[in-house]
């Protein structure tokens, strides 16, 4: 019993020296990696195109593109001025898509033209 006093009396001293040491911390240093060290095809950008890969539209590309944008540009317009008169109105928008005029639409009336005041028997 007296061999386990002595040792938790040391164990407890070895903790008690080991606490007040100051704490080392060793720091492994790495040297600076400068992007310019770095080989370009290894280099990541922010639109995930290596830098010297910057693609070119080519001419065709641009006028189809154009072509498309037009198409979708008089669809919208259609569909825009094809709306709105099933909602009861005649629109009429100039060539940049802007709202020339709206005039509502004359609905006729619910009611008949004529009636009978003497209906035939």
């Amino acid at each position: 019993a007296t061999q386990i006093m002595r040792d938790q009396v040391s164990s407890q001293a070895a903790i008690r020296m080991q606490l007040n040491r100051p704490v080392i911390v060793k720091k492994e240093i790495k040297p600076e990696i400068r992007p310019e060290d770095i080989p370009a095809d290894q280099q990541i950008w922010k639109n995930s195109q290596l830098k010297n890969e910057t693609p070119v539209a080519e001419p065709q590309t641009l006028e189809s593109l154009k072509r498309q944008e037009e198409t979708e540009k008089k669809e919208f317009a259609r569909q825009y001025i094809e709306n709105a008169r099933k909602d009861g109105y005649h629109v009429i928008l100039s060539p940049e898509l802007k709202v020339l005029s709206v005039t509502p639409i004359r609905q006729p009336s619910q009611i008949p033209d004529s009636t009978d005041s003497f209906p035939a028997e």
